[in-house]
């Protein structure tokens, strides 16, 4: 039966007369058993084992924290509307307002926009409502019906909040015109995720849009100050608008998540 050093697998030996003839590795001069062939004890691989096992699942652990912190970090630094909604998940427009959650909830936001029509509103645009508002709660836009909306606009999207939000007064307007306004909305909506997603500031899409002077009063209006070419984002939506059943395969079209 062969001899090899457990400590460095030389099978070279030698007596040591100082050790009273122990048998001695002849490289590493580590001490050998004399009756057995030389390997690693149970009790020394046990404890080298659990050792090893150990020291992996700390080193595991160890690095498993900074990589998780760093990882969160780059996702809030390049995601501000998630910080937004981890330091205050609940906007004070979803606090005070009207959450569509439900179809229940889509069902009375319709009724409420029937109320004050002196003419039966048409059904096809009511089903479209329907599918808008639950194709938007499929791509995790919160929809809230609220009065938290900037002056002199009748609904708005909010990117930091994912929140698409209208004005009781503008569902008080009707069918036509809420689908109009949901319509012109989820373009925003589509154009935030054609940008990168919906906690993303809103793009061109690049779509067939109506002539600029059909909306020209509309995109005169102190809400939309600014220089001529920031307003193609609006045109696009003005466009939606004016064909709501467009909006939801905008939504689907570029909103995949």
């Amino acid at each position: 039966m062969s001899h090899r050093c457990p400590f460095c697998n030389s099978q070279s030996i030698r007596y040591d007369r100082s050790l009273a003839g122990r048998p001695v590795c002849g490289d590493c001069g580590m001490p050998l058993s004399k009756t057995r062939s030389i390997g690693w004890p149970n009790s020394i691989r046990s404890i080298i084992g659990n050792n090893a096992e150990r020291l992996t699942t700390r080193t595991f652990l160890g690095l498993l924290v900074p990589i998780g912190l760093v990882g969160s970090y780059l996702y809030m630094w390049s995601n501000p509307s998630a910080m937004m909604r981890w330091l205050a998940p609940i906007s004070p427009a979803a606090r005070e307002g009207w959450v569509i959650k439900t179809p229940a909830d889509i069902e009375l936001m319709i009724s409420q926009a029937q109320k004050n029509q002196t003419a039966p509103s048409d059904p096809n645009l009511e089903n479209t409502i329907r599918i808008l508002a639950q194709t938007l709660q499929s791509k995790r836009v919160q929809l809230v019906v609220t009065d938290h909306v900037t002056p002199g606009a009748g609904g708005e999207w909010d990117t930091t909040r994912g929140e698409l939000r209208l004005r009781p007064s503008t569902i008080a307007m009707g069918i036509p015109v809420l689908a109009n306004a949901l319509a012109h909305e989820s373009a925003h909506v589509a154009q935030s995720c054609r940008a990168g997603g919906i906690g993303k500031k809103s793009i061109a899409l690049g779509i067939q849009v109506d002539p600029a002077n059909t909306y020209q009063r509309e995109l005169d209006l102190p809400l939309y100050r600014g220089p001529i070419f920031d307003k193609a984002t609006e045109l696009e939506a003005f466009t939606v608008g004016a064909i709501p059943p467009w909006a939801v395969s905008l939504i689907k079209d570029y909103c995949k998540s």
